[in-house]
């Protein structure tokens, strides 16, 4: 197998070691014995093993990039583990100057430590096929073998069990030599790394993984899994030892004697700190996580509730209305006009239920992330990333349901005395941006408009709504036409569009030279949640909030379209006359809706 450019570390002794060797070389040149201690005080090594050392100044050092907490590279890049430690201190007082070679995965370790690339592995288990080609020290660090499964599965098991079963290890760990050596008969799947055991082992990919304990209990909290179990212990142990090439004894005799200095108090600090003081506590344990999860996913599940019941409340009251017109036999044009209305406002039900389905994949969403989030990332990037996913989640909810309160007509208006004239002026440069370079845009209005009663952000939204539909109709460029006149409705007018009612409005036009309208697509194009565009690039729900925003200033809405010369959209709102301007709201929308 062919690496991949393997990274090294230089870790050298303090200046103080360094000088305690030139000390101990200088001792040798003064001709000390060969076979016996250099003669200087405390150092445990023979003027031959010093001799060895100073021929070979750097030792190369290939550690397992994943095997926390004995040895993994951190974050940041650093080396970080108990064999790591012990390595420090020897090195510190031998003088011993290490290089760390960092590999992609333990198998390409194994591969190099075979072909005598590298001098040493600082954590691995003596097996009959690892003596072929490396010498073992002492060893520094020994754990428990265990066995995991789902928590769903067997509650005990031990390696005596496991035949039918799919077992994984990681490739190239003592593991495997234990398991083919005694055996054989075990369905073995061999992983790249402990993640990658873990992962599948959780999803039910494979019955059982064999790892040692401080291993795994690492691995798993810091993937945040919870359910997993530990079914039982292998019976072996993990050994862990220096593990150096078989044509370097005299080196083996060096780090045994160094592992020696290591007093017991210093193993134990070493130990200590890595199994049980590892890392923090994790996320998914913290009281604050779950208490915003559950308030988030508590407030949504409300919201749905919400919107059934008032689903059913709005079926409810489109039964009773069409059941009135149904007894309404005179007008029989604006009786049959009404009930279309009162028919299409049904559609509110579609659309309610709509946004339940939205509000379901919410739901789906966050607690797809959860889950992700306990498989895949570090704790700290994971509590920022879900905190983010609920945000966008609730975001959407809130933006669904402003848009089903206008189409409904149930949202509060802050409505005053509105120039319309002035209204347009002022949001020509906002659709200009808007629209791009390749549309022209014209405008004309009557600077003498009669004042209208509206809420004016509103009203801005219901321009820019139909304005940025006029621009997705003209794809390859075209001329959006905005202008707004008085214009006095009569009898004969309200009979050629039942729809209409007498009197005195001020009307805004918006005409394109796009596309244009099929006479099937008009009349759903109020139809909440029905939408001409590809999926995923509208919701359905914009003109279905400028009807409703319309229909709430008691206004009307009228569409006409050709295929290939383009559409219009003509808005009619009731004028504020002069002897209107005392009256309050109510007594005015009472006297434009007769």
């Amino acid at each position: 197998m062919k690496l991949a450019g393997p990274m090294r570390t230089v870790v050298s002794c303090s200046s103080a070691a360094l000088l305690f060797a030139a000390v101990c070389l200088a001792g040798l040149s003064c001709g000390s014995e060969p076979g016996r201690s250099n003669g200087q005080p405390g150092d445990p090594l023979t003027e031959e093993e010093r001799l060895w050392l100073d021929a070979r100044p750097v030792i190369t050092v290939a550690p397992d990039p994943v095997f926390p907490p004995v040895e993994f590279y951190d974050v940041d890049g650093v080396l970080r583990g108990i064999a790591p430690e012990y390595l420090d201190l020897i090195g510190q007082r031998l003088g011993v100057e290490f290089e760390y070679i960092r590999y992609e995965n333990w198998e390409q370790v194994i591969l190099d430590a075979m072909a005598k690339r590298v001098d040493m592995l600082s954590a691995a288990s003596p097996s009959p096929q690892r003596e072929e080609y490396l010498l073992f020290t002492e060893p520094h660090t020994v754990i428990a073998g265990i066995l995991i499964n789902l928590q769903s599965g067997e509650e005990t098991l031990s390696i005596d069990e496991l035949e039918g079963m799919r077992v994984a290890t990681v490739s190239g760990y003592v593991w495997q030599d234990y398991i083919e050596n005694e055996y054989p008969e075990i369905d073995l799947v061999l992983v790249p790394d402990i993640n990658t055991g873990i992962h599948m082992v959780s999803f039910g990919e494979v019955d059982v993984f064999v790892m040692d304990r401080a291993t795994a209990s690492w691995v798993i909290e810091e993937m945040a899994v919870t359910n997993l179990n530990m079914a039982g212990e292998t019976g072996w142990y993990t050994s862990l030892s220096f593990a150096i090439r078989d044509d370097w004894p005299l080196f083996r005799s060096i780090m045994d004697k160094g592992l020696a200095m290591v007093t017991e108090e210093e193993r134990e600090a070493i130990y200590v700190s890595w199994v049980r003081l590892g890392h923090s506590e994790a996320f998914y344990n913290k009281g604050e996580f779950w208490e915003v999860t559950f308030i988030a996913l508590g407030s949504v599940l409300l919201v749905i509730v919400l919107i059934l019941l008032w689903n059913r409340s709005l079926r409810r009251e489109v039964v009773q209305r069409t059941r009135e017109l149904e007894n309404e036999l005179s007008e029989k044009l604006r009786l049959e006009d009404q009930l279309r209305q009162a028919q299409k406002m049904e559609a509110i039900g579609r659309l309610a239920g709509g946004v339940a389905h939205d509000f379901n994949n919410i739901l789906q969403a966050i607690l797809g992330n959860i889950t992700l989030a306990e498989e895949d990332l570090s704790p700290d990037d994971i509590h920022y990333i879900q905190l983010e996913e609920i945000r966008k989640a609730a975001d959407r909810a809130a933006l669904l349901t402003r848009q089903l309160l206008a189409f409904g007509r149930r949202q509060t208006l802050q409505k005053s005395r509105l120039d319309i004239f002035s209204l347009i002026e002022n949001l020509l440069s906002m659709v200009e941006r808007v629209i791009g370079e390749n549309i022209k845009m014209e405008s004309a209005s009557d600077p003498d408009l009669w004042p209208v009663l509206a809420d004016q952000s509103q009203m801005e939204q219901v321009l820019m709504n139909l304005c940025v539909n006029a621009r997705d109709a003209m794809p390859r460029g075209g001329l959006l036409n905005l202008k707004a006149m008085n214009v006095t409705l009569d009898r004969d007018f309200v009979v050629a569009k039942p729809w209409a009612r007498e009197g005195e409005f001020v009307i805004i036009t918006v005409s394109d030279t796009g596309e244009g309208m099929e006479r099937e697509i008009i009349e759903r194009i109020f139809d909440p949640f029905f939408t001409t565009k590809e999926a995923g690039k509208g919701t359905g729900l914009g003109l279905a909030t400028v009807y409703g925003i319309i229909s709430q200033h008691m206004g009307m809405i009228d569409v006409d379209s050709a295929v290939g010369i383009g559409s219009t959209f003509s808005i009619y709102l009731p004028a504020l006359r002069s002897d209107d301007a005392a009256q309050d709201e109510p007594a005015l929308e009472a006297a434009h809706s007769r």
